[in-house]
């Protein structure tokens, strides 16, 4: 009889491992179907020892163990995977099993006898942390980047090694592939959520037996796949928060994509138009080397121009979206042929509704989330107020809660809005709009995006979302409203505005036009001189100030009730445990959704203290309604 360990495939478990017992022993990294919560899952083994060796933990043990209900002959993992995946587990305070699920396909690991190689044995004589290999950065435009891609793709083909290349989104990959795969088609697998179930298992069977060099182009969820001579990892688009989980485990691939090179001995890039500040803050700490020389000044052709929307030349009228000179180059371009991108960063006409006479803003009934006014939907419905955090909709005829008055007024920039002056003032415009109301799914993503690259006179309104789908230049590209992104209180919110600014202006070929009214912003003075080493050294000092990332890990813990006394006494009651770290509680920024109250707490840890053990566990011991998130994106 043995004592077995393992950890499950689940993501309600943040323990490291549970305990099962089998008749025979069972070697570590096998893949097990275990009874977990009255249901069967899968798990891996991590540990097995005799039941002669523990008899007096089993006799101290306030549950009965349970048995393994089925072993799998074929193991996917390597040592060297299993080791990456233990390293971010410990991390990010979770479980190893849970960070493994996140890494493969649900419709691999339930098909795991299909896989007839068996990797656990062929890498039973292989050391883990091999020689550790450099680690790169690339900071340069996309056309550039791309260019170092293919040369390092067939640099490493050449020496029979594969690539596995990361890429954030679905979008992502998809222009990868065209970029990367030409004359090598046969040998690059693309693999994500939108690839069938089927092909993904064909696909996933044929990397893991072939012997030949292959090109992996994986979204976030498929970096598992078991490439045997991997000569580099690409990480493209590192800044992307879509590296980051939204739901339990909450963790960062590209933590796992690094721990799994170290433990690989492989080279490790990151690539973007504009690096993480906690990346270049640890290239200079000479955790990464230069790839190529980085590209701390970024250049643009197209002529650029920031146009104060405080001076009265510019008013074509009260609360209009669009500027004087913005009307004119729409005019001039339309007479040219020429297409033209307007960025708005919110949807719908008015982002805020305000009641002139108390000053209340309107929020929503179910949530604490400000409504936002829509136009017509799909429905024809007309005018309707909508809440984007919980999708609430209602009409718009009602009073303010707060003192009756029905004089409310509408206020920012929405798209809608952007759409019917355009529309007014240019009626016989190509007019294509791209964001999440438009275009609820990739496909018609990138149908939009098509119909506008092939418009003559085209004007796209689109989001940040359509920065994802436009791959080709336009000849103006213009900022409607990006003011009120400055008002969002989190410590990465210039960093993203940034990186906004910068892949929007990468579209320009002829202009490029920020409408502001806050023209002294020193951010604005940093993309039209294409200064990023000022903004680096800026943000390290405020950071540095106020202990922020990279000088610190954030540790935020959430928590939900119908009631703030709830939340305090059950925050009350784990301070002490998770001593000598600080805990400070504050509402979230949308303090109520679904009717349950939200606060949060954090916990600032010099980065250089973390991983701490003892914190670790207390952590992963807090009971399941706290939601944790270590190295936490962000603290609203």
């Amino acid at each position: 009889m043995h004592i077995v360990e393992v950890t499950p495939f689940s993501r309600s478990v943040r323990s490291s491992s549970l305990s099962y017992f089998s008749g025979q022993k069972v070697s570590p990294g096998a893949i097990v179907t275990i009874p977990l919560r009255n249901k069967l899952t899968k798990g891996l083994v991590i540990g097995c020892s005799e039941v002669k060796n523990l008899k007096s933990e089993i006799k101290s043990s306030r549950f009965a163990l349970k048995k393994i209900r089925s072993i799998s002959k074929n193991s996917l993992f390597s040592k060297e995977f299993i080791s990456a995946a233990e390293k971010t587990a410990h991390y990010f305070a979770t479980g190893t099993g849970t960070i493994i699920q996140s890494l493969i396909p649900e419709e691999v690991l339930k098909n795991v006898s299909r896989f007839q190689k068996d990797l656990g044995a062929k890498e039973k004589d292989k050391e883990t942390g091999k020689d550790s290999r450099p680690k790169y950065i690339l900071q340069t435009e996309d056309k550039d980047r791309y260019s170092e891609y293919k040369s390092i793709i067939r640099e490493q083909f050449a020496r029979g090694k594969s690539i596995l290349f990361c890429a954030p989104t679905i979008e992502d990959a998809n222009y990868a592939e065209e970029e990367l795969a030409r004359g090598i088609e046969k040998h690059t697998f693309v693999l994500h959520s939108k690839v069938s179930k089927n092909k993904m298992i064909e696909r996933w069977k044929e990397i893991t037996v072939r012997d030949r060099p292959s090109l992996v182009i994986a979204t976030v969820g498929f970096v598992g796949v078991p490439l045997e001579k991997i000569g580099v990892i690409i990480v493209e688009r590192e800044s992307s928060a879509s590296y980051k989980t939204r739901r339990r485990p909450y963790f960062d691939f590209r933590f796992f994509l690094e721990k799994y090179a170290e433990a690989m001995g492989v080279n490790y890039l990151l690539g973007d138009l504009m690096l993480r500040v906690e990346t270049l803050w640890r290239y200079g700490q000479q955790e990464f080397l230069e790839h190529a020389p980085i590209k701390f000044r970024s250049v643009t052709d197209a002529n650029q121009k920031i146009i104060n929307l405080k001076d009265k030349n510019e008013i074509i009228a009260a609360e209009a979206a669009v500027s004087e000179t913005l009307r004119k180059t729409l005019a001039e371009s339309l007479k040219k042929n020429e297409r033209v991108f307007l960025l708005s960063n919110r949807r719908g006409i008015a982002p805020i509704i305000l009641c002139a006479d108390c000053g209340t803003i309107v929020h929503c009934d179910r949530c604490s989330a400000p409504t936002v006014l829509h136009g017509k939907s799909l429905k024809e419905r007309g005018n309707h107020l909508r809440c984007h955090a919980c999708g609430l909709t209602r009409e718009t005829d009602f009073v303010c809660k707060n003192c009756g008055g029905w004089r409310l007024n509408l206020l920012g920039i929405g798209i809608e809005k952007v759409e019917n002056e355009i529309r007014k003032e240019f009626p016989g415009a190509n007019l294509f709009i791209l964001d999440k109301d438009h275009a609820e799914t990739p496909e018609k993503a990138r149908k939009i995006a098509a119909a506008f690259n092939e418009s003559p006179a085209g004007i796209l309104i689109g989001t940040e979302m359509a920065l994802l789908y436009l791959h080709q230049q336009v000849e103006r590209v213009g900022i409607i409203s990006i003011d009120s992104m400055f008002a969002l209180p989190d410590f990465r919110i210039k960093e993203r505005i940034l990186n906004i600014l910068l892949r929007a202006r990468a579209l320009a070929s002829q202009e490029f036009i920020i409408q502001t009214r806050n023209k002294e912003e020193i951010l604005f003075k940093n993309i039209i001189e294409g200064n990023l080493t000022d903004f680096y050294r800026q943000e390290f000092i405020d950071r540095k100030k106020f202990n922020y990332p990279p000088f610190s890990i954030i540790i935020k813990l959430s928590l939900s009730a119908k009631t703030a006394a709830q939340i305090e006494k059950q925050f009350a009651e784990i301070i002490e445990a998770l001593k000598p770290g600080e805990l400070v509680t504050y509402p979230a920024f949308i303090e109520t959704v679904r009717g349950q109250k939200i606060v949060h707490g954090m916990i600032k840890i010099p980065r250089e203290e973390w991983p701490d053990k003892y914190l670790i566990h207390q952590l992963q011991n807090l009971p399941p309604q706290f939601k944790v998130q270590v190295d936490a994106e962000s603290i609203l």
